[in-house]
C-alpha cells in the first residue's frame, strides 16, 4: 500500500526540500515466548530497567598467523587492500546468519529479530579524536573486498571532510545542551518501548545488533582483559572486540613452536541468549577467523552460511582422507 513500509524496505520521502530515509530495522512480529529459553525470560521479565546485570562477557582467541597469511595472499591479487577489521566484520555477519538467535534485541520486554545481518564497525578518524562508526548492511552476503571498499570510502570521505554523517554531527553539536539532552533521552525512552523506524543517516546505526572493534594493530597495548561497555540504547546487545596478538610457545608434534594468538572478547545480553548459545556463536566466529577461506563461497565453492557441525565433519573427513 502507498505510504506503508514493510520490514527491510526503505522509502525516500521528500519534504521542505530535504529527503530522509525511512526503514524498519526489526521484523514486526516478536519472537515467540516459547522460543525464548526459560532462564533468559528471568532476566527479560525481572523488575526494574533492564533487570539485574544481564551482561555476559566471554574471551577466546584466534590463530593470528593463519589469518595474516591469508590476508597477505589475498592482497596480492585483490583490487582493494583488506585487513583484519574487514575479515572480522565479514565473520561476524556470517556468524549472525548461522546463529539467528543472536541477531535480536529487546523492545519493551519482548525479543525482536533484526531484518538482515548488519554489522557496525567502530574506527578512529585519522588526525581527530572522533570515532567513525561504519554500518555494513548484509555483511553475511558481501565479499571481503566489498566490505573493505565500503570502509575505505568512508575513511576517505572523513579525510576530505565531505561525509554526510560528519555534517549531521556538526549540526547536532550546534544544538543547545538542554535541547540535545531532551531530544536524545526522549528518543531513548521511545526506542525502549516501541518498535521505531529508522529515520535519516544519524539513526541508521540502530539497524545493527553488534558493534565491532579492532584493536589488533601494533599501536595498541596488549589486551589481557576487556569488558565492552553497554551501549546507551538497546540496539547493540552484542559487541565483538579483537585484541593485539601475542607470541606464545605451543607444542606441535612434540616440538616447541612459536605462534601468535589474538584475544577475542564478546559481550552479549542474557535476555537474548544464554551461555550455551553464546559459545556456539563464538565457536563459529573463531573457526571463520582461523580459516578465512571459508568466508569466500564465490571463490572457493563453499556455503556462505556455515554450520558448526558441518565444519567439524568436513575437517574430520579431510583428516581421514589424508
Amino acid at each position: 500500500k502507498s505510504g506503508s513500509a514493510c520490514p527491510g524496505t526503505a522509502i525516500n520521502q521528500t519534504g521542505c526540500g530535504a529527503s530522509f530515509r525511512v526503514n524498519w530495522p526489526l521484523k514486526f512480529k516478536p519472537v515467540s515466548r516459547t522460543e525464548t529459553p526459560f532462564y533468559n525470560r528471568l532476566y527479560l521479565d525481572a523488575r526494574g530497567q533492564g533487570g539485574p546485570d544481564s551482561t555476559i562477557v566471554w574471551t577466546s582467541e584466534i590463530e593470528w598467523d593463519s589469518m595474516r597469511e591469508y590476508v597477505d595472499q589475498y592482497n596480492q591479487n585483490s583490487r582493494t587492500m583488506i585487513g583484519s577489521s574487514h575479515l572480522l566484520v565479514q565473520a561476524v555477519g556470517q556468524s549472525l546468519a548461522t546463529h539467528p538467535e543472536m541477531n535480536r534485541r529487546v523492545v519493551r520486554r519482548r525479543v525482536y529479530e533484526y531484518d538482515g545481518c548488519h554489522v557496525c564497525l567502530a574506527t578512529r578518524v585519522p588526525g581527530s579524536n572522533e570515532v567513525n562508526i561504519v554500518l555494513v548492511n548484509d555483511a553475511d552476503r558481501k565479499t571481503t573486498e566489498d566490505i573493505a571498499g565500503l570502509i575505505w570510502r568512508s575513511h576517505l570521505a572523513y579525510r576530505r571532510n565531505d561525509s554526510p554523517y560528519l555534517r549531521d554531527c556538526e549540526r547536532i553539536r550546534r544544538m543547545p545542551a538542554w535541547l540535545f539532552r531532551f531530544a536524545y533521552r526522549t528518543s531513548q525512552w521511545l526506542d525502549r518501548l516501541i518498535h521505531l523506524p529508522v529515520l535519516g543517516r544519524m539513526d541508521r546505526l540502530r539497524e545493527s545488533p553488534v558493534l565491532v572493534n579492532d584493536f589488533s594493530h601494533a599501536r595498541f597495548p596488549v589486551m589481557r582483559g576487556y569488558k565492552p561497555s553497554r551501549q546507551p540504547d538497546e540496539s547493540k546487545p552484542l559487541s565483538v572486540t579483537l585484541g593485539r596478538p601475542e607470541e606464545r610457545v605451543v607444542w606441535k608434534d612434540g616440538q616447541p613452536v612459536p605462534q601468535r594468538f589474538a584475544p577475542l572478547c564478546v559481550r552479549a545480553d542474557h535476555r537474548i541468549c544464554d551461555g550455551f548459545q553464546l559459545s556456539q556463536f563464538i565457536s563459529t566466529l573463531v573457526r571463520l577467523l582461523n580459516e578465512p577461506v571459508r568466508m569466500q563461497p564465490q571463490i572457493f565453492q563453499l556455503p556462505s552460511t556455515l554450520d558448526p557441525d558441518a565444519i567439524d565433519s568436513d575437517s574430520n573427513q579431510q583428516k581421514q582422507s589424508a
